[in-house]
């Protein structure tokens, strides 16, 4: 039985040991098939991700800053005022919450004016939303919630 040298490992072998290849000589690929799934494996290998845990709050911290003045026109000092002046609290139902983050108070503003009214949770946040921030649909839901 023939035996080809692998120009990878430099080891004699037969055959069946290499994958076909049309345009070689021999009709066969230069590397052996152990070869070529070790340097697949090696290409494909990810990388350790390295996260440091100071950088990933700094970075949190620095995008919040960006986030406020973008969106707002704020600063960081300006939205610690607030929370501040708040009692830590939601401006509408007053449950405590801890500064930023995702369980955080939500800077809340007219759409109109673009002004700044104070920091809401989630919930009251997103229930002005729903009611377009229209206070005729606001009364009527007090209303109906006073009735029933």
């Amino acid at each position: 039985m023939e035996k080809i040298k692998c120009t990878k490992c430099k080891v004699d072998k037969s055959r069946n040991n290499f994958r076909e290849r049309k345009g070689t000589k021999s009709g066969l690929q230069y590397w052996c098939k152990e070869c070529e799934n070790e340097a697949q494996r090696n290409r494909y290998k990810p990388k350790p991700k390295k996260i440091n845990i100071v950088d990933k709050e700094k970075k949190k911290y620095k995008d919040k800053i960006r986030m406020l003045k973008w969106r707002y026109n704020m600063t960081i000092n300006e939205y610690n005022k607030i929370y501040e002046q708040q009692n830590f609290s939601c401006a509408i139902c007053e449950e405590k919450y801890e500064l930023g983050g995702f369980g955080g108070l939500y800077v809340d503003h007219c759409h109109e004016k673009n002004i700044v009214r104070g920091l809401l949770c989630n919930n009251c946040n997103s229930a002005l939303g729903k009611f377009n921030d229209n206070v005729e649909l606001l009364k009527k839901a007090i209303a109906y919630l006073e009735k029933n």
